[in-house]
């Protein structure tokens, strides 16, 4: 039996997206009463996307599928991710700003992938470059404004993250989409 790397990829695009999108409904549900373990279980699915990121470019660097710029931002998000893991009694403190930075650093990146996605003939590369663009925007309002940051905190993490898992769900619908069009 032969492994197709698209598929597989689909799949962890999907499981991604999923992952990320609960993280984000977790964290606007109950994000005080539960920091703690919302901060484990952010650590762990952070991990399991960077992984995720990193295995996709592994499996489909010969597609084009924007490689490097997927690649890098699967390592920034495991590094990250070991960061939380590793600092959960001082994350509480440093949160706002180390996910305003991933959330810009993985705009960028979505948004040079969508403009991978627009030089391959794409015909939905704009909806890649909207969620990017909302990604800088989140970012830069947790930078720049951390007091309404943290007292918002389970909305806005609610909110970064269920956007952050609407891109690899993008990848996931947009990947039987561009078959067809190459077959066409």
């Amino acid at each position: 039996m032969k492994i197709r790397p698209l598929s597989v990829s689909k799949g962890l695009w999907l499981i991604s997206s999923v992952l990320l999108v609960f993280a984000g409904f977790l964290s606007i549900v109950s994000p005080a009463a539960l920091l703690p373990v919302l901060m484990l279980v952010f650590g762990l699915i952070m991990l399991i996307a960077g992984l995720f990121d990193v295995a996709i470019f592994l499996m489909t660097r010969e597609q084009g599928l924007g490689g490097s710029w997927l690649l890098a931002d699967g390592i920034l998000t495991v590094i990250l991710a070991i960061y939380v893991l590793c600092n959960q009694t001082e994350i509480s403190l440093v949160m706002v700003a180390v996910f305003g930075m991933w959330i810009i650093f993985s705009g960028v990146l979505r948004f040079l992938s969508s403009l991978d996605l627009f030089r391959t003939g794409a015909k939905s590369w704009w909806w890649l470059t909207l969620l990017a663009v909302g990604c800088v925007v989140w970012g830069f309002i947790f930078l720049f404004f951390p007091e309404t940051a943290q007292s918002m905190v389970g909305l806005f993490l609610g909110i970064l993250f269920i956007v952050q898992g609407l891109a690899p769900l993008f990848f996931w619908w947009l990947i039987p989409r561009l078959k067809r069009e190459e077959q066409n």
